[in-house]
């Protein structure tokens, strides 16, 4: 995926999407707050393609993440259903990707 992304140009959405496919899905649905979490997720889902919800959740959190504390950030995962570990999962694995891409580019 990420090599094709390459050559059409969209390696950084791909990078973003191919990283949340590899984990637990961040979001969550806790039984007693079920219509509350779905609600709360509404707001980034696309009617045509679910990846897109994935790009739309990751362009938030990231900007969320910019204008909070650590802590402050958490809370808010907690308050609108994202798991935090997953979502730091998901952070960590993304930056693994870009660098092994980066690596990657570099003759030996």
């Amino acid at each position: 995926m990420v090599l094709e992304a390459e050559r059409l140009g969209c390696v950084a959405e791909v990078a973003i999407i191919a990283t949340a496919l590899s984990i637990q899905d961040p979001r969550e649905y806790p039984a007693e707050h079920r219509a509350a979490a779905t609600e709360s997720h509404r707001r980034f889902a696309d009617r045509n393609s679910d990846f897109v919800a994935y790009l739309n959740l990751w362009r938030y959190l990231r900007t969320e993440q910019a204008a909070r504390s650590s802590n402050q950030f958490r809370k808010l995962c907690r308050s609108e259903y994202l798991n935090f570990l997953r979502v730091r999962e998901w952070q960590d694995l993304h930056g693994q990707l870009r660098s092994v891409a980066r690596r990657s580019r570099d003759p030996l």
